[in-house]
């Protein structure tokens, strides 16, 4: 009996689960590819953000959703549906992911640059200072201070460009 038992349960659980998922209904309110991409960058940059530093944003009265839904036009319900209609097709979800990480890379890239840049304007602005109270002239910095050589040629030539136009 007890076995007649362990195998009714088997079939109900293989009939049960051998049933086709059905694919979900396009939303109401569809967003574009383009749109889940910007909405996932957003929520993983302020996912990251809330995880560095949640206090910060909580004094700035920053609420992650609402920020992201308010900017979007959406509510979670929207957001939600078009997850859920994404997540049964693979390849268009795969898409949507590999663009957002894409998207995060060139934003991190940007980021790191616009820090480089920062640091290259002030160093010249340093420079700059430098030069006007000892005269330099790059052609008589010693080669051992390289970087100060180019950073003044570099900045002479950016006020070339500036005269110029």
């Amino acid at each position: 009996m007890r076995k007649n038992l362990y195998i009714y349960l088997f079939l109900a659980l293989v009939l049960n689960s051998c049933y086709e998922l059905e694919k979900a209904k396009k939303p109401d309110t569809f967003l574009s590819e383009q749109e889940m991409v910007n909405v996932l960058t957003e929520i993983s940059i302020l996912s990251a953000a809330k995880g560095i530093n949640k206090k910060k944003l909580e004094e700035n009265g920053v609420l992650p959703n609402d920020y992201i839904y308010t900017k979007h036009k959406i509510d979670s319900v929207i957001f939600a549906e078009n997850n859920i209609y994404y997540s049964h097709d693979l390849d268009a979800y795969n898409r949507i992911y590999d663009k957002v990480e894409d998207t995060l890379t060139f934003l991190k890239k940007k980021a790191e640059k616009g820090k480089e840049n920062k640091l290259d304007r002030k160093s010249i602005n340093k420079l700059k200072l430098k030069e006007k109270e000892l005269k330099l002239d790059p052609k008589y910095i010693s080669k051992r201070d390289s970087t100060i050589r180019e950073g003044l040629l570099k900045h002479r030539e950016l006020e070339r460009g500036k005269a110029s136009k």
